[in-house]
């Protein structure tokens, strides 16, 4: 009598376990109960059904583009829509269509139409030097994370000899003040990034120096190492007459009177309430 009472209790804990393991919710629960680490299935099927557009052939090739989503990389649209014919040869699909610039400019802005001074990799075309052509965990498909990927290529060390550099934290980025691409000055320097620690004269005076309200600080000032006062590139009147034309200068009666003294005399080289930036000790 006891065995057969064994015998159903078996049977009908098979069957239980049976009915259970039909399904994936119940199954996952009665498993958990018992036993660590059982992968909840709700939570796979869901990243799954997310990636059925990228790609949902074979078990292991599923099994990559399923750790791929759980990182929540950055794909390159041509690369998650599987153009791989837009940037590759179709025998060929190691090699590229073209050079790295004329292929990334078939899609990307051109930046040599956009500034003056371009970032060396820019320069060469050498874009995968920071972008990775495919994916990424950084945004803009960058192969490291800002300050890093700097300074793969420029010396640390080198540039905290610089009044400016040693003088920031570890939470200030490159990018604050520099442009990755290109910009209009020799540092690459992003418009008004001086005005982060110095006065921004556009807000200062009703009549602002051109460069200044240009943002560009550097065609009169060396980033933060130079021999002259106030960081200037060049003497005053010298620094002065590399844009402003001398011969036009002296035509005026107030000029020749003054050839002898220096501009910033009568002029603000930054800004002030007229049209000609003269500060007060011309108005007087």
């Amino acid at each position: 009598m006891t065995k057969k009472i064994y015998n159903i209790v078996f049977k009908v804990l098979v069957c239980t376990i049976v009915m259970i393991s039909c399904s994936p919710k119940s199954s996952y629960h009665f498993k958990s109960f018992f036993f660590d680490g059982v992968p909840d299935p709700i939570n796979e099927n869901s990243i799954i059904a997310n990636i059925n557009s990228i790609d949902s052939t074979g078990f292991k090739k599923r099994d990559s583009i399923l750790e791929q989503a759980k990182s929540k990389e950055i794909y390159h649209p041509p690369f998650q829509e599987k153009k791989c014919k837009t940037c590759h040869q179709k025998y060929k699909r190691s090699e590229s269509m073209a050079n790295n610039k004329a292929l990334c400019y078939t899609c990307h802005d051109q930046f040599e139409y956009t500034y003056q001074t371009l970032h060396g990799p820019v320069d060469f075309g050498h874009c995968t030097q920071c972008h990775n052509p495919h994916k990424s965990k950084y945004e803009g498909l960058l192969t490291q994370n800002d300050n890093q990927l700097c300074l793969e290529c420029h010396d640390q060390s080198y540039l905290l000899q610089t009044s400016i550099h040693n003088r920031l934290d570890e939470t200030q980025q490159c990018l604050n003040c520099h442009n990755p691409h290109g910009a209009n000055t020799r540092f690459l320097l992003t418009q008004n990034s001086c005005f982060g620690c110095h006065d921004n004269y556009n807000s200062k005076f009703n009549n602002v120096h051109g460069p200044v309200a240009a943002g560009l600080c550097v065609n009169c000032h060396e980033d933060h190492n130079s021999k002259q006062p106030h960081l200037l590139t060049n003497t005053t009147n010298a620094l002065c007459l590399n844009c402003h034309n001398a011969q036009d200068l002296n035509k005026t009666s107030t000029h020749k009177e003054t050839n002898t003294k220096s501009c910033t005399t009568c002029h603000n080289p930054h800004g002030g309430s007229n049209h000609y930036l003269l500060n007060k000790t011309a108005l007087q």
